[in-house]
């Protein structure tokens, strides 16, 4: 289920999907997303089941104003018809808000204070938090992994192999 409920002034990320990932490469779909103001960055997801080869049709992107992003979501409602592209605000930047942000809790610290109870539920010892950076409060020196830049979309990734192999993504969802 997206994210529902106004936007804040502070939030500037939007998740879509249902992207023509079939029909379009990365760059003519980062070229139509900057259609709608100052695109700051875009993350296009891969699809976990062609080993990343080829895109999955959903993407974060982050706008350097939040009326940009709003822009992007009244032209893509998630009550559009099925198969069309649909956008909504980006959880993963709710979450690294915390208690300032619109979900008033601090999501990521109880992801973070969870994570030993779910590697043991898992059966997975080497599942992580993936995203580092002061800004989503997540740290090297936490031993909770690396993906990606100081911003944008968090996951749950596991190491290639329990020997220490390469953090490999966890298959995707916002």
């Amino acid at each position: 289920q997206p994210p529902s409920g106004e936007g804040l002034p502070s939030d500037r990320e939007v998740f879509l999907k249902s992207l023509p990932a079939a029909d379009c490469s990365e760059d003519e779909l980062r070229e139509w997303v900057a259609g709608f103001g100052t695109l700051e960055e875009a993350i296009f997801l891969p699809d976990v089941q062609s080993d990343g080869a080829q895109l999955s049709g959903a993407a974060y992107a982050r706008f350097a104003q939040h009326s940009e992003a709003e822009a992007l979501l009244a032209a893509f409602p998630v009550d559009g018809a099925e198969g069309d592209v649909q956008a909504c605000w980006s959880l993963s930047e709710r979450i690294q808000q915390g208690v300032n942000g619109s979900l008033r809790a601090d999501v990521l610290a109880a992801l973070r204070g969870g994570m030993e109870r779910l590697k043991v539920d898992t059966g997975c010892p080497s599942l992580e938090l993936a995203g580092v950076g002061s800004d989503c409060g997540v740290q090297p020196e936490d031993g909770l992994g690396a993906f990606g830049g100081s911003r944008g979309p968090l996951r749950f990734a596991w190491r290639g192999s329990e020997s220490g192999g390469g953090i490999s993504p966890a298959p995707r969802g916002r």
